[in-house]
This record gives C-alpha cells, structure tokens and sequence, in this order.
C-alpha cells in the first residue's frame, strides 16, 4: 500500500504577515538591528541575523546578533492583535534562546498596529507565589505607530514599510506613500531596493489600513515602479532568465509577479531548479494569500513537489 504524502507543515505560530516581514528584514539586517539598538540604547556592534537550525526551532519570529564588546542576541516578536499570553511566550522564547546561545538575549515586542496593544504590555513580568516575586523578567515593547516617518528612514530604506504604519502617515496614509516611496527612487541605490519593498509594504499597509486600500496603493505604487528604468531592466533581465513565467493577470498584477519571483528565487537557492510541471503550476497562480503561503513553505520542505502534496 502506497505511502500517503503528508502535507508540508506550516511553521509552528507563523502569522500571515510573516513571510512579508522575512523579506524586508533579510534584505538588509544591519538597518534594522542598527534601530533597535538605537531606539532602546544597547551596546552598539555589527549586526546580522541568527539563521542557524537551532534558532528556527526557537519559533522566534527574528533573532539578530550583536558583535562586538557586548555581544548578545536581540530576540524581535512581531503582533499586530492582543494576546494577554504574550509576555509568557516572550519569556519562553528568551529563556530557551539564553540557554541555546549562552548569550545574554534582550526581547522586543515590536507592535505592527493599535489594535494589537494591551495594558499587560508594561514592559515588566512578575510571577509571584503569596506577595513574593520569585520571576521578574523585563522586555522591551516598540510601538511603531509611535514613531515618526523620519526617525524610521533615517535608518535605511528597508524601514519604509514600518514608516506607512506610524501616526505620521495614518493621517493620508495614500500621500504618505507615495511620498516615502518617492523618496525610495531618488537614488540608483534605494531604487532597486524600492522594487523589492513593494511588495511587502503594501501586505503591511493592509495591516493597519484593510485590503482595500492596499490593493489600490499597490496599483498607485506600481505605477511609478514602472516608470523607472531600473524596474525596466530588471523586468527585462528576469524574463530573460525564465524566472517569471505564466500569465499574471488582474489589478494586482506587480504584486503577483513580484511574489512569483521570490519564490523561484528563494526555491532555486534552497531546492535547486524546478522541473517544468512545477514550474508551470507556481507561474499560473494568481491568488496572493496562497503564493505568500507557498514563500513561508519554502523554508519547511525539501523539495519542490513537496509544495503540491497528492
């Protein structure tokens, strides 16, 4: 009797924004590691991701290492809705990623939207027996609506995404970015980094501004990615080497073939070329909630089929 093919499991407490922030972040680590390191006054250094097995299996949404003469773990966890359990589960992860790396490791609730704050978000956790604290464990708490647009940038492009979450932008928040994505275009050196932004940026603005309204600044923004002709020549050197392929149809066209790219691109490095089959199933997709679901799986599974179990 034939082995029933599992299915690929998605990665344990992954949200749906997940993949998106992964994107963002891996473009450039150093930016936001620099921020956090600013923002809540830690011993500067180098800063890079921790992407070994061991973290992965920590559940963590992001650990970033600090090299220098205070070398140490920022453990970041990202939320955009209120759970009263979150200073437990923030203790859980420090504890086992203090024990892992034996290194001091400084947690960050990094709070995408309003809606996902909770007066038990103090920064403090007590655990008491009678009226004695036997556990008192400190975290961090970054609420990015909090902060300005500049004070955001002014630590890199890869940033800008969080900037359209601040109060700042949420006032017209559709002017606000184009005009950060403006900003991204000035230069030869953001304006490819504004391509690989769009996409994520626009899955983030649905956090705090609906489905809606990405939908119709992803159209807006990507009109004035086709403009550049840094967006022409990338468009022109990935068709040229097959990495997007199918018909990409629909009003959130860039954003489907933005998405379509990172997988191939992502699946490539990890799984090696894809045969033809698979390659023809993942270009003729168009539903964006399942190729974000497919990015996240990518890191799960060891091969391409295994994305389309029988």
């Amino acid at each position: 009797m034939a082995k029933k093919k599992k299915k690929p499991k998605k990665k344990k407490g992954s949200k749906p924004y997940d993949a998106s922030l992964n994107q963002i972040i891996e473009i450039n680590p150093d930016e936001w590691g620099q921020f956090l390191i600013q923002k809540f006054g830690f011993v500067g250094g180098i800063v890079s991701l921790e992407e070994s097995n061991l973290s992965r299996t920590l559940h963590a949404d992001k650990l970033f290492s600090i090299h220098g003469i205070d070398p140490r773990l920022l453990h970041a966890e990202f939320e955009v809705s209120p759970h009263k359990d979150l200073p437990y589960r923030v203790l859980a992860y420090n504890v086992n990623a203090t024990v892992a790396f034996q290194l001091p490791v400084s947690s960050i609730i990094i709070l995408l939207t309003p809606k996902g704050d909770h007066s038990i978000l103090t920064g403090t956790l007590e655990v008491k027996e009678g009226d004695t604290v036997t556990l008192l464990f400190r975290y961090k708490v970054l609420r990015v609506w909090e902060e300005t647009i500049d004070s955001l940038l002014a630590f890199g492009p890869t940033l800008a995404p969080l900037a359209l979450l601040t109060n700042e932008a949420a006032v017209d928040p559709e002017n606000y970015a184009h005009e950060i994505y403006q900003r991204l275009q000035k230069d030869e050196a953001t304006s490819k980094i504004a391509e690989d932004l769009l996409t994520p940026m626009t899955v983030l603005a649905g956090l705090r501004y609906g489905k809606e309204f990405a939908e119709k600044i992803l159209m807006s923004l990507g009109n004035i990615l086709k403009e550049s002709s840094t967006y022409k020549l990338f468009t022109a050197d990935a068709k040229a080497e097959g990495k997007v392929e199918g018909k990409v149809e629909g009003k959130v066209e860039g954003h489907v073939e933005h998405a379509l790219q990172t997988i191939f691109k992502i699946g490539t490095k990890r799984l090696g070329s894809p045969s033809e089959n698979i390659r023809q199933k993942i270009a003729e997709i168009t539903d964006l909630n399942r190729l974000d679901e497919i990015i996240d799986t990518l890191l799960d599974v060891d091969s391409w089929e295994a994305l389309f179990p029988a």
